[in-house]
């Protein structure tokens, strides 16, 4: 089965795509790389903004952020 990307980031299967000329917008595969950890998305997800990134990345980054900010709120209020 072959997906296909359109320019907004939607994936589009070849055989039920509305809009065959989604083949013409295909992506490099620098554009399918995680920033994070530099590979091949595996469960791809988008920010609100526009920004794509493993499930599992964005996960662990966003966790990692929440406690340094518990950490920053505990010596801050000290």
């Amino acid at each position: 089965l072959l997906l296909l990307f359109h320019l907004c980031g939607s994936p589009c299967q070849l055989s039920g795509c509305a809009d065959m000329s989604a083949a013409s917008n295909l992506r490099s595969e620098d554009q399918f790389l995680c920033s994070i950890c530099l590979d091949v998305f595996t469960d791809p997800v988008s920010t609100p903004c526009g920004h794509n990134f493993c499930k599992t990345c964005i996960s662990q980054v966003n966790t990692f952020i929440s406690e340094m900010v518990a950490q920053f709120r505990l010596h801050v209020s000290c």
